[in-house]
């Protein structure tokens, strides 16, 4: 702010909603997050493409915890940044995203085909992240459905495989697929 370069404020700001957005629960706080993209948003929507599609993708897992449509909608305009980027990971958390946002559509089965296969294809190039959030997300939807057998389909490869399977403990999953 001192530089006074609105530009690098504005990302600053995106850096910020992503740190609350998306951190532990000592530090998320989702109203904050929001106001931090919401302040950026205009000022990112003339910046080089990855500032935007950072700032987007970031709005988009904003909205996969506050289940939020409005933020989840933010998962389009990421998955169409990304790709032009051709970025996989990126392109791959775009997807999950979008997967959250097809779920709170109703799209049920397309949102549980999404995960599986962002989960199939970061498997693949080894990332091990997004093949754990999109376990997870489909793990989650599982769960909401009522269908514990979906969830453990879902979850239990990722939780056997991934190096820190107690990061899914704060939802009550690895516990009930033991």
């Amino acid at each position: 702010e001192e530089a006074g370069d609105p530009l690098e404020i504005a990302t600053a700001q995106s850096r910020l909603g992503a740190a609350h957005a998306n951190g532990n629960l000592r530090n998320t706080n989702l109203a904050k997050a929001r106001d931090y993209f919401q302040a950026a948003e205009f000022c990112l929507s003339g910046a080089a493409m990855a500032r935007q599609a950072a700032l987007h993708l970031n709005w988009a897992r904003l909205g996969i915890s506050s289940f939020r449509i409005d933020e989840l909608c933010h998962s389009e305009r990421a998955l169409e940044l990304t790709s032009a980027m051709g970025k996989d990971s990126l392109i791959l958390g775009s997807r999950v995203a979008l997967g959250a946002l097809m779920y709170h559509r109703g799209e049920i089965a397309g949102a549980i085909q999404v995960f599986d296969e962002v989960r199939t294809a970061a498997r693949a190039i080894g990332d091990v992240g997004q093949a754990g959030l999109a376990a997870f997300m489909g793990g989650i939807t599982a769960q909401r459905l009522c269908d514990p057998l979906l969830a453990v389909e879902r979850l239990r490869p990722e939780l056997d495989d991934w190096p820190a399977p107690a990061a899914a403990a704060p939802w009550g999953i690895a516990p009930r697929l033991i």
